[in-house]
């Protein structure tokens, strides 16, 4: 009863006249100060930059047509609703799959059992041999140029 007492004193020093204005007061005092759980579609909604936008400019424009003490309470329970909204909901990613999941996708779509092709292929003998370097007995030989120029022109003079 001592609360109920306090609160109103507070109320009425607070240059709240009218009923709905107290019962305004009241009601965005106890949302801020419990912790209301905004509910998921809600906030799925308010997670979004046009949902805070909207959120923001509708406290600003009611804080305009009520008193000084409920416009300020109304822009502080606004950033609250967005603040609680955030947390509440689960960062989805926006519908796109984490690294894992792609990676998983990748080797599912991507595991084959070996072809008949890659096992004659690894029968084969090598294409490329190591080469003997610099004393090598034989030299290289320049095939058809088609009309283009040798490697070691350099250039028109």
């Amino acid at each position: 009863m001592k609360i109920q007492k306090d609160l109103m004193m507070i109320v009425k020093k607070m240059g709240l006249k009218s009923t709905q204005e107290r019962l305004l007061f009241v009601v965005i005092i106890s949302y801020i100060m419990m912790d209301v759980k905004t509910p998921s579609m809600l906030g799925k909604k308010i997670n979004t930059s046009i949902g805070k936008v909207v959120v923001l400019l509708m406290s600003l424009l009611v804080s305009i047509n009520v008193s000084s003490v409920n416009g300020v309470l109304l822009l502080i329970a606004g950033y609250m609703l967005i603040k609680r909204s955030t947390q509440n909901v689960t960062h989805s990613n926006n519908g796109l799959p984490t690294e894992k999941e792609k990676w998983e996708k990748f080797e599912k779509y991507n595991s084959f059992p070996v072809t008949l092709e890659e096992q004659m292929v690894e029968k084969l003998a090598p294409l490329v041999k190591e080469t003997q370097g610099e004393h090598a007995t034989y030299v290289p030989v320049l095939g058809d140029l088609h009309d283009a120029a040798k490697p070691d022109y350099s250039g028109v003079n």
